[in-house]
């Protein structure tokens, strides 16, 4: 087994993250990764109204948006959509049959059911998996024709093994880079070294690679708080250069510094007293695993609301509203410091997982016969 492709979709950033993360995983243990944007090989006369259409939905018409997710998350769609697979993605297929991959893995519901529609062509006979980038499943990532799938909490593993006994699911966290590893960290000494003032607090604020974050909502809400704070804001691609705007001084004396996305922002965050930013899962994956105090906004309709309401059960992460400033929360939290002696990185326990799992272990063996709810 020497080959491994990553089939993802280049919409938001956290597809790629969990992609990456995961190849260099791989890379570390001497396989041959490539990370394939499924996007990059769908006709392009398709292609550039796909994205455009999903950009306008999420930014202009998030109702339409909210309807189109709904409409996909169930085993019906999967037999709607099964026709254009071989009509926009045909080189797809042929690039991968061609380079006859030991491993194909699936990091978005529509990578993984491309996935699935390359196995079904026959010429691939390596191992297909999936891997969830967000808090719940997407119906379009569960096949009992996956070697498994891996899902970012133990709760919902527990509840899809139960509603689909023949399909196999393990639980091991979102996939992080290797930047979020345990390390010791000392917070003022990160603070010096990225110039953040010690005795103050410090606001991260990102509304993710599309930069789609309420910004007026925050500026009133930083401002009206009675301490002020120093914010660094990361811009995304929809919100302009950080270079052509000017940090901005709050009536409350909040200083606003705008910056671009850059190498060190996870050090950025480690550094931080609270982080505000959209509920996508890998952000908030991250913001999880260094237990940092968090407030939710501007949640996109589909995945991100879903992700909202199961990250309330979270003890330090929040809605974020105009009702409570920074303060008010950060006094009701208390931050605990990490535990560094966790077991293994999830992209690490994914792999492992991966790597056991026999051609004939998984499927072959049946005890239930399958479900009318196992599609595919």
């Amino acid at each position: 087994m020497n080959r491994v492709a990553i089939l993802t979709v280049s919409v938001g950033q956290g597809h790629q993250q969990v992609s990456t993360a995961l190849q260099s995983e791989w890379e570390k243990r001497g396989y041959e990764v490539e990370i394939i944007d499924v996007l990059y090989y769908m006709k392009k006369q398709a292609s550039v109204p796909m994205k455009t259409a999903y950009f306008y939905c999420i930014r202009s018409l998030p109702p339409l948006w909210d309807w189109t997710y709904r409409f996909t998350d169930n085993h019906i769609a999967v037999l709607v959509l099964q026709p254009l697979w071989r009509l926009l993605w045909k080189s797809l297929a042929v690039y991968c049959e061609k380079k006859m991959f030991d491993v194909m893995i699936g990091t978005h519901p529509l990578a993984t059911q491309l996935c699935l529609w390359i196995k079904k062509r026959g010429m691939v006979k390596g191992k297909f998996f999936a891997v969830l980038t967000d808090f719940e499943t997407h119906r379009l990532s569960i096949s009992r024709k996956l070697d498994a799938i891996f899902v970012a909490r133990e709760a919902e593993r527990m509840e899809l093994q139960q509603k689909y006994p023949n399909c196999s699911f393990y639980a091991f966290g979102i996939p992080l880079k290797k930047e979020w590893d345990f390390v010791e960290c000392n917070r003022e000494k990160i603070r010096k070294r990225l110039s953040l003032p010690i005795g103050r607090k410090v606001i991260i604020v990102s509304g993710g690679g599309e930069g789609l974050l309420q910004e007026e909502t925050v500026i009133s809400i930083l401002e009206q708080d009675r301490e002020p704070a120093y914010v660094c804001w990361f811009l995304g691609k929809g919100q302009g250069d950080a270079k052509k705007r000017d940090n901005v001084f709050l009536k409350n004396g909040t200083r606003v510094h705008y910056l671009p996305f850059s190498s060190n922002y996870p050090d950025y965050i480690k550094a931080c007293d609270f982080f505000i930013s959209k509920p996508g899962g890998v952000s908030m994956a991250e913001a999880l695993h260094w237990n940092i105090p968090t407030g939710v906004i501007s949640s996109l309709p589909g995945q991100e609301k879903i992700n909202e309401s199961i990250l309330m059960k979270y003890r330090n992460i929040t809605k974020l509203d105009r009702n409570r400033t920074v303060s008010d929360i950060l006094s009701g939290m208390e931050r605990n410091s990490r535990n560094l002696t966790e077991t293994l990185p999830s992209r690490t326990r994914i792999v492992d997982k991966m790597l056991q799992t026999g051609d004939t272990q998984i499927l072959s063996k049946r005890i239930f016969p399958f479900s009318a709810k196992e599609w595919n």
